[in-house]
Parts: C-alpha cells; structure tokens; sequence
C-alpha cells in the first residue's frame, strides 16, 4: 500500500509543481497586460491517512493539493501616454464597465470617447461614473455620456478689476489749486462731435482694456480710464468705442468716437484703500449691433453700498498698473480636449477658454477584493466573497485617486517570477524522481514475486 501511495504523492507534486509553473507562465505572458496583477497559487496538504503503529495511530501525508490561486492586487507603476481619456487608479479600487445587462470592474483604464458621446474600453463596455444635469452632477450612478456639442455665448455681465493707481500723479500742474481735468471735460456720447479714444487715452492718467461679450457672443473693446482730481479722489470711465453701437432706429454711433457707458468716482483713504466708490450708468440708451441691452456691473473693490466685491482698486506709491482683469462673457466655444482631475471630475476645455464640468467618474471599492473572479479582457466580476462594491468620488473613503494621461502596468516584477519558476522547477524535478523510485521500487517486488 505504501509504494502505491508515494506513486499517488508523487503524482500529486508533479501537478502542484505544473500549476505553480502555469500560474508563473501566465503572469510572465502578461508582463505588459495593462492593469494585470499577478496570481499566486497556494497549496495545502491533502487529507491525511491513519496507519498503524507500535506506538498507536499515527498519520502519514497523501501528498498536496492546490488550496487556492490568489491575484495580488500591489499597485503597477504608470506609464505616461498622450490621451486624456488613459486614466489609472493609484490607491485601491477599480473602473466600473457595463454592457447594459452586467457590471465588470477593471483597472485597465484604457478608454475612448465614441461617436454618441460615450467612453467605452477595447471592448465596448461603457465606463460607469455620474453625468451632468442641467448643469449639475448627478449622483445617481450610469453610462457616462460626454456632450460633445459646442456651447452658446454668453453676454459679459460683470467685470472685475485688481489695479493700483500712481498716488504721485499731480493734479494740479499750474499750481492754481484747481484739478487739471481736461479727460473729464471731453465730450463722450459716441458721435461726431465725441472725443476719439486714443485722445482720451491721452490725457487720461491711467487707462486699461478688456474683452466684453455682447448678447451675439460677438467681441468688443472696453477702455477703463482713470483721472485723479484731488489727494484722495478718482474719476473713473468706461468707454466703448461708438463704431459698436446702436442708438435705436439704425442711428449707429461713429466708428472711434468714444461713448461713455459708466462712470463715476472713488475715494481713497490715507493708507490707498478705497473708502467709497459710485457708479452711474450713461443716460444715452444704447446697445451692441444687433444684440440685446447690456447692464455692467463693474467691481473694483467697493460698491455704491459701501459693501466690499471681488475687485480690488487702490493707491500707492508705484506706477500705476494692473495686477488682475477679469469678466464672465465668452463666444461659442467648441469642445477642443477633455481634462480628468483626481477626483474623476471631467472637464471639457473649449475654444473659447472656458472649462465645463462633464461628469465623473467612479471607482468602486471591495471589502475583499481578493474575492473577485477574473474574467477575460482584463476584467473582474463580483462574487459573494468578494461583497457587493462601493461605488463613489474618486480620492475618497480609502478609493484611490485618478491619474489622467497615464495607464497602470503590469505589476508583474520579472526577476521575482525567474525566482519562483527555478523552484517550482526543481520541485517537478523532485517529485519526478520520487515517482521514478517508488516505480522501480514495485518493478523490483513484482521480481520478486
């Protein structure tokens, strides 16, 4: 019974050694798997068998028997690519993909956007994250869909200034106690008879430009003037030139003519800080060629209330210059590229400069993903061991964070699998030999016999 049962122990090393040499094959085949994690067979001893003894029952070993082949789900290192859409997790999770009946999961981030708007993988799963609303991201989980639509204008309503105004600029040249204010005087209604801009530009003590957006999405120039009237005080103007604009009835202004279309002033308290500002709109009703009326709030640090915004004008002791421009209008823009943050939230860079969020996407986490079962394709499919996944935001409860233009490699470290397969080598070696004695050994009792 014993020759018999080291033939069986042997045998069974011999299999053990041939999927120890299997699972090190396969991890090495896919050394360059995007997203692949490396399996790692363990093995257990079969049930033993009681044998009588001198002493009283005693055990002997029937051999080994696979107990289990486990994914070892370490972190690849990324390798940089030239696609927004190449995305790689680092931290723990996995993509979510569906073919609208079932959910795989996946650390190959390999996707594309396709022709309907969808980002698909190599085999046309749809990537699962949470879309855009009406402006808003959608909590509830599904196909993520990209709009790939150009997005409409819209008019400048605010402009927002940061600038410092040169407090050594005199105001009173002849010295006769009254402000040189020539800027002030000119005629701005946009007409004939209207200063040009340039003139204003100068006389003018401090002047800056910006880009507004009419109601058409089309582009026009706005001129910012500053005049100094006293120690502490300002007349600002904002200038159009008169070319753009329509009186009512096709009565056009004349092209260069400045037309003033707010003004006012503000106060500067001993330290530079403003400490009142006004604004009145001009009287003239106007509006852009063919587009709508414009109301313009300008921020400069105060408003007429008194009560602080966004801008920032003050005086000091440097030359007069400024330090942020900015205002919410913008033209048709057209989709141009796409940018993925950490947080899987999706941005669509456009041609016009603005940046939309267009969804998010997920990253599901496991309590155990060592119980996941491979599918083909680089994919994982949930089981009972593995637990239900928790699907959420990216670089958040323990999910890992998103790397844009970069995919997860393999995390398969070749000189580790060289070792492994020397062992298991040797290992089919001594087993081979162990079933070559017990045969011989049998060949030798059948002689015998």
């Amino acid at each position: 019974m014993s020759l018999f049962s080291s033939l069986s122990i042997g045998a069974s090393g011999l299999s053990a050694s041939s999927v120890a040499i299997s699972v090190i094959g396969d991890n090495v085949a896919n050394i360059n798997t995007t997203g692949f994690k490396s399996a790692r067979p363990t093995f257990a001893v079969q049930f033993p068998h009681p044998q009588g003894t001198l002493g009283g029952v005693s055990q002997m070993g029937q051999g080994v028997t696979l107990d289990n082949i486990a994914s070892m789900f370490t972190q690849g290192s990324l390798q940089a690519t030239e696609s927004a859409l190449d995305l790689a997790i680092t931290g723990k999770g996995f993509f979510q993909v569906s073919d609208g009946e079932k959910e795989m999961y996946t650390r190959d981030g390999t996707f594309y956007l396709n022709a309907d708007g969808f980002i698909k993988n190599s085999l046309g799963l749809k990537l699962q994250g949470f879309n855009v609303y009406d402006n808003e991201l959608s909590t509830t989980l599904g196909a993520l869909h990209i709009s790939t639509a150009p997005i409409a204008q819209n008019a400048t309503e605010t402009i927002t200034l940061e600038a410092i105004l040169a407090a050594d600029i005199s105001f009173d040249d002849d010295g006769d106690g009254v402000p040189d204010i020539p800027y002030t005087t000119a005629t701005k209604d946009g007409t004939t008879s209207a200063s040009t801009i340039e003139e204003l530009s100068t006389t003018a003590d401090f002047a800056t430009s910006a880009t507004v957006y009419d109601s058409l999405g089309l582009s026009h120039d706005l001129t910012i003037f500053f005049e100094r009237t006293g120690d502490n005080s300002w007349n600002w103007s904002a200038v159009v030139d008169g070319g753009d604009v329509d009186f009512g009835g096709g009565n056009y202004g004349e092209e260069g003519a400045a037309l003033e279309i707010e003004g006012g002033t503000m106060t500067m308290d001993s330290e530079g800080n403003m400490s009142s500002f006004t604004s009145a709109a001009t009287a003239t009703a106007w509006s852009f060629r063919g587009a709508d009326t414009m109301d313009l709030d300008f921020e400069m640090g105060l408003d007429t209330a008194g009560v602080e915004n966004d801008g920032g004008v003050r005086m000091a002791g440097v030359s007069s210059t400024v330090t942020a421009l900015d205002q919410d209008g913008y033209g048709v823009g057209n989709l141009s590229n796409v940018q993925v943050d950490r947080d899987g939230a999706i941005y669509g860079i456009y041609s016009n400069g603005e940046e939309l969020v267009l969804g998010r996407v997920a990253v599901a986490l496991f309590g155990a993903e060592s119980g996941l079962e491979r599918q083909g394709g680089n994919l994982y499919r949930a089981t009972r061991n593995s637990g239900p996944p928790a699907v959420g935001i990216p670089d958040t409860a323990g999910r890992g964070s998103i790397s844009s233009y970069a995919l997860e490699k393999s995390n398969v470290e070749l000189e580790d699998q060289f070792v492994l397969m020397i062992e298991a080598q040797r290992a089919y070696q001594g087993n081979a030999r162990v079933v070559n004695a017990a045969n011989e050994t049998l060949q030798e009792l059948v002689n015998l016999v």
